[in-house]
């Protein structure tokens, strides 16, 4: 690119994409699964060794990890889902959604832990697929696919 564009043109250019970005991001909530940790409120609580350990009951709490994070979203078409519930066949359709994420956004994503939803536009989405990255003169977003939750 170096001996197409200078770097003026390509800051211009990049600076353009860049506020399409911006101009057009929303909220997303992003949904992971809980942290679990042992709680125990006192000693008598404890485990005692030589004990049944049924006596020693172990409780557990659970943090909610959620983050938001700002995101370009784009419906796509919507596939059409048969949804059977005891006597009633009703045909519904099943979203499909593109979201256009920065690089902290994708960390979050794939930081290990389950994604358990996303949630925007008071709907709540699974992710599907992971598209990869989208490079444009030195700017990155990462592309994931998402369905929608009945």
């Amino acid at each position: 690119m170096a001996g197409f564009l200078n770097n003026s043109q390509i800051a211009a250019f990049s600076g353009n994409y860049g506020k399409h970005f911006t101009t057009f991001k929303r909220n997303i909530i992003i949904s992971k699964e809980p942290v679990r940790s042992v709680a125990l409120t006192d000693r008598q609580s404890a485990p005692v060794f030589g004990y049944d350990s049924a006596s020693n009951e172990v409780q557990y709490t659970y943090t909610a990890v959620t983050g938001q994070y700002l995101a370009q979203i784009t419906y796509s078409s919507l596939d059409q889902k048969t949804v059977e519930l005891e006597e009633v066949k009703n045909v519904v359709g099943q979203g499909r959604v593109r979201i256009k994420v920065e690089k902290d956004c994708r960390d979050f994503i794939d930081d290990g832990r389950k994604t358990e939803n996303i949630q925007f536009d008071n709907k709540t989405f699974n992710t599907i697929s992971f598209d990869g990255v989208q490079n444009y003169l030195g700017l990155n977003y990462y592309i994931f696919y998402l369905e929608s939750t009945l």
